[in-house]
């Protein structure tokens, strides 16, 4: 078929308005086809939802200790018709505190301020692989959130302390093919192939050898030149 469409573009009379006009039309047209086959591709994958379920101990910075530490529960959604394989799900777990005022701050009269944490959890999950029209779920796990306190805060917010950002999720679909999603900023799946940019936090596996290499190995080898390079002139 493309041979065909090929040799009858290759024959268009390019000298007048209706020649372009026809090639045109070509063009959109292909570009149409390869669309509505890109839909097609992502029928399942627009089925997959992944999100996460945060808890922690709420309490008045004057009624306890500190709570360090907070819950999380990763699930997945699989609402296709066919199995779906998640390779990686990666997020990160953000904090708010209650950090004291001490331009305000009196022994008889406490005063706090809501601060975001000094930081984020950046967490990456294993594989799993999802039944149709099923729910997955991890189960409750523990984490540490003591070094994303700021100075002189004494309690997690017990209103919004938790919340978390998910930034990409790998998976496989029934037929084979590499997907990412990007759950909360939204725009369609996308479909990894050898050519496509890889992050540098996915999967060894999901790398993409060539770039990879470039970035990795090339600046590596470089760098032993330059140093090998200045040791030859500073011996001299």
């Amino acid at each position: 078929m493309f041979e065909n469409i090929r040799a009858w573009i290759d024959d268009l009379d390019y000298g007048t308005v209706p020649g372009w006009l026809a090639a045109f039309s070509i063009l959109l047209a292909f570009y149409i086809f390869r669309l509505d086959r890109r839909a097609t591709e992502r029928t399942q994958v627009d089925l997959i939802g992944v999100w996460l379920k945060l808890d922690y101990e709420r309490v008045l910075p004057i009624e306890a200790a500190r709570v360090e530490t907070g819950r999380f529960t990763r699930f997945v959604r699989n609402g296709s018709a066919l199995p779906v394989e998640i390779v990686q799900i990666a997020f990160s777990i953000h904090t708010r505190w209650m950090v004291r005022d001490l331009v305000q701050w009196r022994d008889d009269v406490p005063v706090w301020a809501v601060k975001p944490g000094t930081g984020s959890v950046q967490m990456y999950s294993g594989r799993v692989r999802v039944p149709p029209a099923e729910t997955w779920d991890s189960g409750s796990q523990e984490v540490n959130l003591a070094h994303l306190a700021p100075e002189h805060a004494d309690q997690i917010d017990p209103i919004d302390g938790l919340s978390y950002e998910l930034h990409w999720v790998l998976l496989i679909d029934n037929s084979g093919r590499r997907w990412e999603i990007r759950p909360m900023t939204g725009g369609p799946a996308r479909c990894i192939t050898w050519w496509s940019r890889r992050r540098r936090d996915y999967p060894v596996e999901w790398k993409n050898r060539v770039m990879h290499g470039l970035a990795v190995q090339y600046p590596r080898s470089l760098g032993a030149r330059i140093r090998a390079l200045i040791r030859k002139v500073k011996s001299r």
